[in-house]
């Protein structure tokens, strides 16, 4: 795999270098499938890819994700979704991720620009240009295409996210779905609107929420988001303190899917062509670095 230095920007590149094809497959009595990707061989992971079904209880059908030399290829095809638990509204998040990623202990993947979990005080701003394309076969079918992060306040992983914690969530395409909790107010972005959406307390944990939602959903192109402008807006909105402390853990690209009452039949499929992460000079939360 890739890495070089451009002034003080590196690159990380997942699209080229791959030697055979990775499949993985979720279903409703496999929820969490996942795979690793070394894709220069190092025996460091680069990505790794993860089914995340996590508020399927059962369906027929199934998610299948395949990797290849130069796509992510994801195919939701799940019916009669039975779900395991309703106010939590969407039913997976199949998703890419880079990190260390605090719901489990898989990994992590560090083998690229950006020493992660770090504090947000010590971290340079993180930048992430994604190629995609979403196939929206059930034009019916409430879906995102969305970029996450968790911010949390210590590096242990394996556990739930708690209430002095915070989700913070980027969208790039949608369609019948939006933020949780409450539109807030609007932020614009690289010359793109956003809805600001906020919860004060989301999931069983109680976590702070939010949701940048764009004015103008795109169901392909290429979109390069720089992470520091979103997490000075989330703070300006935030009941959370101390967020300089706050860790920076993992950089995932996903889509949720579905709702309580659209349930009977989920298809959809999106490709990732090329995901690449870079670091800039400056703080992540707007200070300049040595």
């Amino acid at each position: 795999m890739g890495k070089f230095g451009i002034a003080v920007i590196v690159c990380f590149f997942f699209c080229i270098f791959a030697e055979a094809s990775v499949v993985v497959t979720a279903t409703g009595e496999h929820r969490y499938p996942w795979a690793p990707l070394d894709l220069d061989g190092d025996g460091q992971i680069e990505w790794i890819l993860e089914g995340n079904l996590w508020n399927v209880y059962s369906a027929d059908g199934q998610v299948t994700m395949v990797w290849d030399d130069k796509t992510l290829a994801v195919s939701i095809r799940l019916a009669d979704i039975v779900q395991e638990q309703p106010s939590g509204w969407v039913n997976g998040y199949p998703e890419i991720w880079y990190g260390a990623k605090v719901w489990n202990t898989l990994g992590p993947a560090l083998d690229g620009p950006v020493p992660l979990p770090q504090k947000l005080r010590d971290l340079r701003d993180i930048s992430v240009t994604v190629e995609y394309e979403v196939r929206r076969l059930d034009p019916h079918l409430p879906y995102n295409l969305c970029l996450e992060t968790w911010l949390t306040r210590d590096t242990e992983r394996g556990r739930a996210v708690r209430s002095d914690e915070v989700e913070i969530m980027i969208w790039l395409d949608y369609q019948n779905m939006r933020g949780a909790g409450t539109l807030v107010g609007q932020t614009t972005v690289g010359g793109r609107v956003y809805d600001v959406w906020y919860e004060e307390r989301c999931g069983n944990g109680g976590w702070e929420y939010f949701a940048f939602v764009p004015k103008d959903p795109a169901p392909y192109g290429t979109a390069t988001i720089w992470w520091g402008p979103f997490i000075q807006e989330a703070m300006r909105y935030s009941c959370r303190s101390s967020w300089p402390d706050l860790y920076f853990t993992s950089i995932e690209l996903g889509s949720e899917f579905g709702a309580p009452h659209y349930l009977r039949r989920n298809d959809l499929d999106w490709e990732v062509r090329s995901f690449v992460i870079s670091c800039g000079q400056r703080n992540i939360l707007g200070v300049e670095t040595q």
